[in-house]
């Protein structure tokens, strides 16, 4: 079922703190989370490097890795996602674990695609031959973005709409007559420019931040931030749980996204909105 983390700033910062030294942190998540359940099966961590995504990855513990902790302390990007993994659909693998990347585009997924064989077939319909070469797993969640990069490159539709696009195709497609199970879409999805997130049947919530963050672990020191014009800085996280204590989180509402435009404006969409 997973948990997901995403960062977007106006500078290059680090993340280390609330990745893995914060009292719920993502490493702490993956030994338990606010469920009481672990995400042991993979770690993932991708940062935007000169507009391009580099991901490092790794099937299994994070709790248990050096490399995902060594990945973590050398992060230093304005654009970042980070993901634990509780496998549901695909096996534990290191194409299985997340985020996934293709051109571009980056994501990560909490939660699961319902009826998922046949979904995976409608997706396989619509995509072109090179889109159906970049999926290199089995999971749902890489087959999203496969749908999300359609609509994106194919249409020249704008990220959000796209990403909107998709997931309702997806909700509508993984319904199964006359049963009451439902998919699990929190997915956190970027470009290196703009970021989007989907609340839809697991937990989300984002801080906006419109000055330098004083860290509750570095004893208020924002150390984080190496150089660039601190007088304007502004960030935006967004996460499965809340993660720091000493700011205020915003719970976004089911059937919800948050779009954080290339401005930093922080969009609220709500309502009923995968549906046709």
């Amino acid at each position: 079922m997973c948990r997901l983390y995403g960062f977007i700033s106006s500078v290059p910062r680090k993340v280390e703190c609330e990745l893995i030294k914060s009292q719920n942190s993502l490493l702490a998540q993956s030994v338990k989370d606010h469920r009481g359940l672990n995400n042991k099966d993979g770690w993932g961590l991708g940062e935007y490097i000169q507009g391009e995504p580099i991901v490092a990855k790794q099937a299994g513990f994070a709790k248990n890795s050096e490399e995902f902790r060594m990945a973590v302390s050398e992060a230093f990007s304005n654009n970042i996602i980070s993901h634990i993994r509780r496998a549901t659909i695909g096996n534990i693998s290191n194409e299985n674990t997340h985020p996934f990347v293709q051109d571009e585009l980056m994501l990560a997924h909490n939660g699961h695609v319902e009826n998922f064989d046949f979904v995976k077939s409608k997706i396989l319909m619509q995509l072109k031959p090179k889109e159906k070469e970049m999926i290199k797993g089995s999971t749902d969640s890489e087959h999203i973005l496969a749908l999300i990069h359609n609509y994106y490159y194919e249409s020249g539709v704008k990220l959000h709409q796209a990403f909107r696009l998709a997931l309702t195709k997806i909700k509508l497609w993984s319904l199964i007559p006359n049963s009451n199970e439902s998919s699990a879409l929190n997915i956190v999805l970027s470009n290196g420019h703009e970021m989007v997130a989907s609340r839809f049947n697991r937990s989300l919530f984002y801080t906006r931040r419109t000055a330098v963050h004083p860290c509750e672990i570095c004893d208020g020191n924002p150390i984080h931030i190496k150089n660039g014009p601190l007088d304007d800085f502004r960030s935006v996280v967004i996460a499965s749980e809340i993660i720091t204590s000493n700011e205020t989180w915003v719970e976004v509402p089911n059937e919800s996204m948050v779009w954080v435009d290339e401005n930093l404006k922080v969009h609220m969409i709500e309502g009923k909105l995968f549906e046709e």
